[in-house]
C-alpha cells in the first residue's frame, strides 16, 4: 500500500532546549511578558542609555522602524552615522511628537527643540516630558562654562543646560551662599526639593510626632500649615514626620505650632498638648559674621 512521501524531518530546526523544556514556549512567554518595563542609565560625560523590555515581535518592528527612517536620512551631506541617526530618529520620534506621527522624520541634532509636548492622536497625545534643570546665571547668560545639574542625573555640559534652559517656561529662584550652598527656594513650590528635605531631617534628628522616635530618615516631610491653606515650602513651616503620626495628624484633629528653632506644640482635641524638640536645631542656624581680626602685636621682649 503506497502512503506517499514521508512529511520532511523538521525536529532539526527546533532548538534542543524547547524539545526538551517541561513548559510550552507559550506559557513561558506569557509569564515573561510580564516582565515589559523600561529604565534609564546615566553613564558619563552627559550621556546615559534609555532601554525598553517587550515582547520580540513588538521590539524587531521598532528596530526595523527605527532602522528604516535612519538609513532614509542617510546622504551625501549627513555626517552623521547610522548608530548615531539610530538614536535621533528615537528621541526626535519621542519628543517632537509623542502621538501618532502625521509628516516625516525631522532629526535636528541631538538635542530636540521647540516644547516637548504630543500634538498627534496616538498614546502619548498632549502628554509633556519635562525635566528639571540647574544652572548658575552666569552659565545661562553666556559668561561661564561651567556646567548645569540635571535632576536625575548630575552634572551637564554648559550648552546643554542652556538649551533646556530656553524650554522652561517656569523658573524656580535658588539662592546660594559663597559656598553654593542652597539656602533659600520659592515659597510657593508645592513639593520641598530634595536638599531642603535633607536640612529638615538633619535639624530635626527624629518624628516630631507627640512622643515619637523614628528617625527622621524614614519619616516624610510634613507641612504644618497645609499648602492648600496657605502655608509655605519653607524650613520654619516644615518638620520630619513618620507615616502613622502624619496620617494621624490629618485624622485625629490634632492642631500643630511650629516655631522658629524647629520645635513644635501638639494639642489634641480634649485639649491635652505636648512638645516636640528637634535634635539638631542649633546646626541649621545661618553662619554669623567672623570676629575682626586681632590688631594687637605683643612686644618683643
Amino acid at each position: 500500500m503506497n502512503r506517499g512521501p514521508e512529511p520532511p524531518y523538521t525536529d532539526h530546526l527546533t532548538p534542543p532546549r524547547e524539545r526538551l523544556h517541561p513548559e510550552t514556549l507559550t506559557v513561558r512567554h506569557e509569564r515573561a511578558d510580564r516582565s515589559r518595563n523600561a529604565g534609564l542609565v546615566p553613564q558619563d560625560d552627559g550621556m546615559a542609555e534609555v532601554w525598553f523590555r517587550c515582547a520580540a515581535d513588538k521590539a524587531v518592528m521598532v528596530f526595523n522602524l527605527v532602522q528604516a527612517l535612519a538609513k532614509k536620512l542617510q546622504g551625501p551631506e549627513e555626517a552623521r552615522t547610522l548608530p548615531q541617526l539610530r538614536a535621533d530618529v528615537i528621541t526626535d520620534l519621542l519628543l517632537n511628537n509623542p502621538g501618532t506621527r502625521t509628516g516625516g522624520c525631522t532629526c535636528n541634532g541631538s538635542t530636540a527643540t521647540g516644547t516637548c509636548a504630543g500634538t498627534g492622536t496616538g498614546a502619548g497625545a498632549g502628554i509633556t516630558a519635562s525635566v528639571a534643570v540647574t544652572l548658575s546665571l552666569e552659565t545661562a547668560a553666556g559668561l561661564s562654562e561651567e556646567p548645569g545639574e540635571l535632576a536625575g542625573y548630575g552634572p551637564i555640559p554648559p550648552d546643554m543646560a542652556r538649551n533646556l534652559a530656553g524650554l522652561a517656561k517656569s523658573w524656580l529662584l535658588v539662592l546660594t551662599d559663597e559656598y553654593r550652598t542652597a539656602v533659600a527656594a520659592a515659597k510657593d513650590l508645592r513639593h520641598p526639593p530634595e536638599w531642603l528635605k535633607r536640612l529638615v531631617r538633619l535639624r530635626d534628628g527624629h518624628c516630631s510626632g507627640p512622643g515619637c522616635r523614628v528617625e527622621a530618615r524614614f519619616c516624610e516631610v510634613d507641612h504644618t500649615i497645609a499648602w492648600e491653606d496657605g502655608g509655605k515650602t519653607v524650613l520654619g513651616n516644615l518638620k520630619a514626620l513618620c507615616k502613622p503620626e502624619h496620617i494621624a495628624k490629618h485624622a485625629d484633629g490634632w492642631t500643630v505650632t511650629q516655631y522658629p528653632d524647629g520645635s513644635t506644640t501638639w494639642k489634641s482635641r480634649t485639649g491635652h498638648e505636648w512638645t516636640s524638640t528637634p535634635e539638631n536645631s542649633w546646626s541649621i542656624r545661618p553662619p554669623t559674621e567672623p570676629p575682626p581680626p586681632d590688631l594687637y602685636t605683643p612686644p618683643p621682649f
